[in-house]
């Protein structure tokens, strides 16, 4: 079945509790509590009980009421879990392996930074950004890919479909001299040259260089930190 789902900003780490049944409006809901399997957030879910028994999502219902169960179910979920006991303050896999990595409390890492990165992070002025191993490796092949231009020439030429010759120093040369006069704009002309052997292409450079030559701006170094089981990986942007 269907269920209306969300969200809040203040989560806590527990055990996911079930709250049962209670009375809103002549109407019983059903609030469970749930927990997302990518990020570990805990959000709710909401059904209302028809007139023959049977349980239905509320996510056709009207926003604001819809807002207005969830913020009572809310209201009612953060007594019952500070009357449980200790309130622990919850936070991401991601922020965790941050914080284990610079030896630091969770608390402070702040989600978000100043550039535009996805999975960014901020601890005081410094910038990082956290990635699983096959984020890393998408993003390592983004950051490929649009700078194509700037690789050495040789290594180009050595991945190209142009079949060696005695005149591949002079082709060599040539790419060189497309790469100092359009800069970026030689980007479409390296892929062309590279051809069916991109995915070599990017593959090589990943192995020769490593991701953090591509991912990390400040310093070129990649950190492998594990947390629950998963390894993530983690690039510094800025000092």
């Amino acid at each position: 079945m269907a269920r209306s789902q969300m969200q809040f900003p203040m989560q806590y780490e527990r055990p996911v509790p079930v709250a049962g049944v209670y009375e809103h409006d002549n109407i019983n809901l059903r609030i469970t509590m749930t927990k997302d399997a990518d990020d570990g957030r805990y959000g709710m879910q909401v059904d209302a009980q028809l007139d023959n028994g049977a349980w239905e999502s509320i996510e056709g219902w009207d926003f604001a009421d819809k807002l207005a169960v969830f913020n009572k179910a809310w209201d009612e979920f953060h007594d019952k879990w500070k009357q449980e006991g200790e309130f622990v303050p919850y936070y991401t896999r991601k922020e965790r392996a941050l914080a284990l990595h610079l030896d630091i409390d969770p608390s402070e890492v702040e989600e978000g930074g100043d550039a535009f990165w996805d999975n960014a992070y901020k601890v005081g002025r410094k910038e990082f950004r956290v990635l699983t191993d096959d984020e890393a490796d998408d993003e390592a092949r983004e950051s490929i890919e649009n700078d194509l231009w700037a690789f050495k020439s040789e290594f180009i030429i050595s991945h190209s479909v142009i079949p060696r010759s005695d005149q591949t120093e002079a082709v060599v040369r040539a790419i060189s001299k497309v790469q100092e006069t359009l800069c970026e704009g030689a980007g479409p002309v390296v892929k062309a040259l590279l051809g069916d052997n991109l995915d070599t292409f990017v593959e090589d450079a990943i192995s020769e260089d490593g991701r953090g030559h591509f991912l990390a701006s400040w310093d070129g170094e990649e950190s492998e930190v594990e947390v629950d089981g998963t390894k993530f990986y983690i690039y510094q942007q800025h000092g």
